[in-house]
């Protein structure tokens, strides 16, 4: 801007006597200029570390200090997956039982207990990449109450509790309308609400991976990854 005013000066009204002047009343008010982008930029960024979903909070669930990380599924039965968890990672644990129950899933109806453990995965994963935000954008009514029901089955209660009241405020009616969503979410009330339920989460001691896992165990029955094995 500054500079643009300089440039028609120059061009426009020439070179006299007083430009030397003009040029220190250009660079003066230049610093007004500048003080202001400098001022609302700290601002817009002071608003943006505010409203930002705290990312190192949302681990709800720690990594384990050791234990191997199950790569990918090959085909193991139940039982022989839940063998691994003495020297395997919950998480590894738990995508491979969702990859096996997905690979039924085009094969087969699932049980109740078996969408449950895909509710909890698809949950487990959102909520880690951007907390209750990304799992209302990614879901549908039924599929976010399934995923409460699922919560309580693997006795998670303060996570289903936290996870109603999300759905809530959002309204369940809105899930999986994009637009519907969208707006919803740019609320400023509905995205501090949502950042506090996401707080909670991140100091919640139910370890999801841990329970479903012993979950799975008492039904293995229900909970079938090998057609034909337990």
């Amino acid at each position: 801007m500054v500079a643009g005013q300089f440039v028609y000066g120059l061009v426009f009204a020439g070179v006299g006597p007083l430009m030397l002047l003009g040029v220190a009343f250009l660079a003066a008010y230049g610093l007004l200029y500048l003080a202001g982008n400098l001022g609302g930029l700290r601002l817009r960024r002071s608003m943006a570390a505010q409203e930002a979903p705290p990312r190192v909070g949302l681990r709800l669930v720690a990594m384990p200090a050791g234990g191997h990380w199950l790569e990918r599924y090959d085909g193991q039965s139940t039982q022989e997956l839940l063998s691994l968890r003495p020297t395997h990672r919950g998480e590894s644990l738990m995508q491979a039982f969702a990859t096996a129950l997905q690979a039924q899933g085009a094969a087969r109806a699932l049980s109740v207990e078996e969408r449950h453990v895909l509710a909890i995965d698809v949950f487990y994963r959102d909520m880690a990449v951007g907390g209750y935000a990304q799992f209302l954008r990614n879901t549908s009514r039924e599929a976010a109450l399934e995923t409460v029901s699922a919560l309580r089955a693997i006795d998670c209660p303060k996570a289903a509790v936290l996870t109603q009241d999300a759905i809530d405020v959002v309204g369940a009616e809105r899930l999986r309308d994009a637009l519907s969503i969208d707006m919803r979410l740019n609320d400023l009330g509905v995205r501090r609400h949502l950042l506090e339920c996401d707080a909670i989460y991140a100091g919640n001691d139910e370890r999801l991976d841990e329970r479903l896992l012993f979950w799975i165990g008492e039904h293995a029955a229900r909970v079938v990854t090998r057609t034909g094995a337990a």
